[in-house]
């Protein structure tokens, strides 16, 4: 799954790059990541265990062609990644996707469960 978000999200620079800041070397006054920082952000979702988040779940969303819900304790108790932005709240629980947990400091061992209904 890391690889298909960072392959998407390299393929769609134009799409992430804008949402992405740096804490290193901005571009001057943007505050943004630079495309060669960008790459290696992408390098590093592939290839080690950096936490993933909103630009990852969004690629894998439109990679996968399938909605991702996030469930969590904050509001919106429900956030909808779905690549057609067509998804309601009634039409949730009838379709096929990816619901992702988020227990943010709950668990010692990691703060996401993800489940896939079918």
């Amino acid at each position: 799954m890391r690889a298909v978000a960072a392959n998407y999200m390299e393929a769609h620079i134009d799409d992430f790059l804008p949402f992405l800041p740096t804490t290193e070397d901005p571009v001057e006054g943007s505050g943004l990541m630079t495309p060669e920082q960008f790459r290696e952000y992408c390098h590093s979702v592939r290839s080690t265990a950096v936490w993933g988040g909103e630009p990852e779940i969004q690629a894998l969303t439109r990679a996968l062609n399938i909605p991702i819900y996030v469930l969590q304790a904050g509001v919106p108790p429900i956030l909808v990644h779905d690549p057609s932005d067509e998804v309601s709240a009634d039409d949730m629980l009838s379709q096929d996707g990816v619901w992702i947990s988020y227990h943010k400091k709950l668990y010692g061992l990691g703060e996401v469960t993800i489940t896939i209904q079918r």
